[in-house]
């Protein structure tokens, strides 16, 4: 993962995990909450969270750009 993106999971994630704390969580509920957000709000890379068809060379082929929105 790059720099960017890093700043970008860490900003995510700071944000949701502030807002569940002044909203009344207890951290560890707060962390959940936070993690939760980061997970939907980015995209994820890594193979285990790709579809079948996503990690088909075919569809990689005629589709490369599509891991971000198939996650949607």
């Amino acid at each position: 993962m790059n720099a960017g993106d890093q700043f970008a999971v860490a900003t995510a994630f700071n944000s949701a995990y502030n807002a569940g704390i002044r909203s009344g969580l207890a951290e560890e509920a707060a962390v959940e909450f936070a993690d939760d957000i980061a997970m939907k709000t980015q995209a994820v890379y890594g193979r285990a969270f790709m579809s079948k068809l996503s990690r088909s060379k075919v569809f990689q082929t005629v589709l490369p750009f599509q891991t971000w929105v198939m996650q949607q």
